[in-house]
Formats: structure tokens, C-alpha cells, sequence
């Protein structure tokens, strides 16, 4: 049966600085999970991002099974 894995990303914070210009970054979070990548939107020029939008969703149609773990 399919189930849906969901991640929030809610902020960051103290990250370090990218852009030595502005003193800021432009940050975005990026998960890999059951062979897809998703990306959270950019928050521009910032050190302490806040997303209002950050879910990730993933659909999971088998069992996964952690690497190194013997069922």
C-alpha cells in the first residue's frame, strides 16, 4: 500500500556567508529520498531563511529498507 512521506522545512539559521559581496547567501534546502530529489524555493539573500511553503512530499510505494540493516 502507498503511503506519503512528508518533510516541513521550517528556517535555517546562522549559515555561513556565500557571498562575500552582500555579506549573505542565497539558501534552499535540498532532500534525496527513495531515489527522487526535491528542493525547497531559494530564500534570497539571507542568513536565517524562513520558508512558509517548505513541504516536501514523497510517495512510497514499497518498503524501504535502511542500508547495513538485515530483516
Amino acid at each position: 500500500m502507498p503511503s506519503i512521506v512528508k518533510i516541513r522545512i521550517d528556517s535555517g539559521r546562522n549559515l555561513p556567508v556565500m557571498d562575500r559581496s552582500t555579506g549573505s547567501t542565497d539558501a534552499f534546502v535540498e532532500i534525496k529520498f527513495a531515489g527522487r530529489e526535491e528542493q525547497t524555493d531559494i530564500a534570497r539573500k539571507t542568513l536565517h531563511p524562513k520558508w512558509e511553503h517548505g513541504e516536501l512530499l514523497f510517495l512510497v510505494c514499497r518498503l524501504l529498507r535502511p542500508r547495513g540493516l538485515a530483516w
